[in-house]
Order: C-alpha cells, then sequence, then structure tokens
C-alpha cells in the first residue's frame, strides 16, 4: 500500500499505516477468494477456460496489479471513518499508553471487518471476479493492464459521489 493523501481531510496517518501493515494479508485476499469461487464453478460446470488453467495453479502475483484497488478502498475506508470521529480523553501517561494501544486494535479490528465485508461484496459480483482473475492471470501483458483498468473502474462505481469528487485515486481512474 502506498501512504499517501488521497482526498481532502485524509489525515489519519495512523490508520494509514495500520492499513499499510495490513496489507499482505488483504491482497492475498483480494485474489485468492475470488479465484476459489471461480474454480468451485468452473469444477461444478465441467467447462474449463483459458482463465481457469491461467490461475489454476497462479497462487502468487505481483501484488502492484492490485495495488491501487487496494488503495481504493483503502481510501474509501478512511473517507467514511474521519479521524475527526475519534474522542480525545486525557489521561495520565499509563492510561494514555493504554489508550492508544486499545485505539489501534480498535482501528484494526474496523478495518479488518470493512474489508471482509467488501470482500464479500466482490464475491457477489462475477464481472468484479472475473476482472481481477484477469489482471492477475494475465498479468504485465496488455490483456492483464486493461483487466485492472476495467476493475479499477468497476471498483469507483460503487463509491458515493461525494467520495468519487474528494478521492485523487478516483481521478487518476479516468486518466488512463
Amino acid at each position: 500500500m502506498i501512504v499517501g493523501y488521497s482526498f481532502k481531510g485524509d489525515n489519519d496517518d495512523e490508520l494509514k499505516w495500520i492499513q499499510h501493515d495490513d496489507y499482505d494479508r488483504n491482497i492475498v485476499m483480494l485474489y485468492s477468494k475470488p479465484r476459489l469461487k471461480y474454480i468451485n464453478a468452473i469444477n461444478l460446470i465441467q467447462k474449463k477456460t483459458e482463465l481457469y488453467y491461467k490461475i489454476k495453479e497462479k497462487r502468487s502475483f505481483d501484488h502492484r496489479v492490485l495495488q491501487s484497488h487496494h488503495d481504493l478502498i483503502a481510501a474509501y475506508f478512511r473517507f467514511n471513518n474521519p479521524k475527526s470521529c475519534y474522542m480525545k480523553l486525557r489521561f495520565n501517561n499509563n492510561d494514555q499508553e493504554k489508550r492508544n494501544s486499545d485505539r489501534k486494535i480498535e482501528k484494526l479490528n474496523g478495518w479488518r471487518n470493512f474489508w471482509d465485508k467488501k470482500i464479500e461484496q466482490i464475491l457477489n459480483d462475477g464481472e468484479i471476479i472475473r476482472t481481477i482473475l484477469e489482471a492477475v492471470g494475465y498479468q504485465n501483458t496488455d490483456k492483464g493492464y486493461l483487466a485492472e483498468n476495467k476493475l479499477i473502474r468497476l471498483l469507483y462505481y460503487k463509491y458515493s459521489e461525494e467520495f468519487k469528487k474528494e478521492c485523487n485515486i478516483c481521478k487518476y481512474v479516468f486518466e488512463k
């Protein structure tokens, strides 16, 4: 994950670093869950496709293929959970350290719950599943780049108009 500024007011650096540190878990999930669903569907209908053969044995991939997609979802979470919503209370030093630790755990849990729900939504959208798998299956080829661009657009259309206007990543969507 690239830790940066994605929209006006995107200043919760602690949350950005929590998302960054959780990146490996989430990027693997963004590929592996759709992959498993697709393979199971192909096995059920017993009609193997070119994409099936591309992804069947592909368990690892260049993370950069899905990085901007992850970062878009992460930015959307931050947009809907602004830092200003967190209470700021004064504690003595020992209590403050405990509160800081608890707050980080709370942010991580909130981020993971949101991410897991987004993955479940993705698993209900066949077009997004196929596009993720095409991006990875054909990574670093023209077909893979087309899939990456299509995927960012598919995700973009799922977000609120307010977020789309503010998000720097979203502006990138239509530059390509």
